[in-house]
């Protein structure tokens, strides 16, 4: 028993370790959120006020900004940061953990920081110009619950994208990302034809339809993050670093 209880928490204690080497960063890569969105919303918040007819539909920029910076992290993490985390004495596992709970915690900070942001622009009438910004989510025609799900799960998908491209790159280098890339093209353009040639879409569509929206809207980057995840994970674990 004392074995076991050893064990568990010197496990513990290296994700801990590998956390500090995320969290070092931090107020810098808070900082270049902040200036980049800053920079998004003025740029957005001038062009609205000068055709003086502010569309929602064209001003919905955060959660794909705060997905972009979560997808470099993800990359930095598995490319750069892992050989360092393992001259320290740190394992895979516990690198490729704290990782997980950096990125989900992140997101679900920025995801609580644009809801307050989008409760202030919802209170001021889009910053007086009905503009949308923060509030991108309630765009969505789903029930409340699954808008306030979707932003932190888009987050957290796109972390762990970059986190799979940070391991390709890491286990194959640039060749392995671009061999990744061109095979997702190839294989989307040949799904693409072959629906085409076979006459596939109607029923395509008519199935998608019978699907609830929130369904859709939560489960495809839910599943994208889990195989992005474990794939990310098992190439980790080859890495020749």
């Amino acid at each position: 028993m004392a074995t076991t209880t050893l064990t568990r928490t010197s496990a513990t204690q290296r994700i801990q370790r590998s956390m500090h080497l995320h969290t070092a960063t931090l107020p810098q890569m808070v900082l270049w959120i902040a200036a980049i969105l800053a920079a998004i919303f003025v740029v957005q918040y001038a062009i609205v006020v000068a055709i003086g007819n502010a569309d929602a539909s064209m001003n919905t920029s955060t959660p794909i900004v705060l997905s972009i910076f979560l997808f470099v992290f993800g990359v930095q993490a598995l490319a750069q940061t892992l050989p360092f985390a393992l001259s320290l004495g740190l394992t895979r596992r516990a690198f490729f953990c704290s990782t997980i709970l950096y990125i989900a915690a992140l997101s679900i900070i920025l995801s609580l920081a644009t809801g307050i942001m989008a409760s202030l622009e919802e209170v001021t009438g889009g910053w007086g110009q009905e503009f949308t910004f923060f509030r991108a989510a309630t765009i969505v025609p789903v029930v409340p619950i699954a808008q306030w799900m979707l932003v932190p799960l888009v987050l957290i998908t796109g972390g762990l994208l970059g986190m799979f491209f940070g391991a390709v790159y890491q286990r194959w280098s640039t060749t392995g990302v671009w061999s990744v890339a061109l095979t997702l093209v190839l294989f989307g353009g040949l799904v693409t034809v072959v629906n085409i040639w076979q006459g596939w879409w109607p029923a395509i569509w008519q199935w998608l339809n019978d699907i609830p929206l929130e369904t859709i809207v939560l489960g495809g980057p839910a599943l994208i993050a889990l195989v992005a995840g474990i794939a990310a994970y098992v190439i980790t674990r080859r890495s020749p670093v």
